[in-house]
């Protein structure tokens, strides 16, 4: 599989690792994993890592305006409205491409996303809205 995900026992942040060649269909597969879950919980957000050696060139600029940007749509009522989501890019090249999906105004004017090159910094920076109580939807 291309992709781990840990719920945590307490807190409010989702961790996934991807890993190997990604394309639109493990991003499917990975928000079925995360928000059809029974251990997801509106209120919840999420910290993402690219592992180093992960392969993204397959999510052009193209598949971004379309399938997932349809894939945003889909899935916005499950993450709640102060969803939040942290990406590691362990590899310095896979940092232009969540960049950029960062600025696709589908993305930033639904939910806030910010984009790191350590896990502990995206962490810090996901804390700072940990609530005590989430929402069981």
């Amino acid at each position: 599989m291309a992709f781990d995900i840990t719920f945590p026992g307490q807190g409010n942040i989702v961790e996934f690792r991807l890993r190997g060649v990604l394309t639109f269909d493990t991003f499917s597969r990975l928000h079925q994993g995360l928000y059809f879950s029974p251990d997801w919980r509106t209120g919840m957000n999420c910290l993402g890592i690219l592992e180093k050696g992960t392969d993204i060139s397959a999510i052009t600029l193209e598949t971004m305006r379309s399938e997932l940007r349809e894939e945003v749509d889909r899935i916005r009522r499950l993450r709640g409205p102060e969803f939040k989501m942290a990406w590691i890019a362990e590899d310095e090249h896979n940092l232009p491409i969540v960049r950029l999906w960062k600025t696709m105004p589908f993305v930033a004017n639904q939910y806030e996303v910010e984009v790191f090159r350590q896990a502990d910094a995206g962490r810090d920076w996901l804390r700072k809205f940990e609530r005590s109580r989430l929402t069981i939807s």
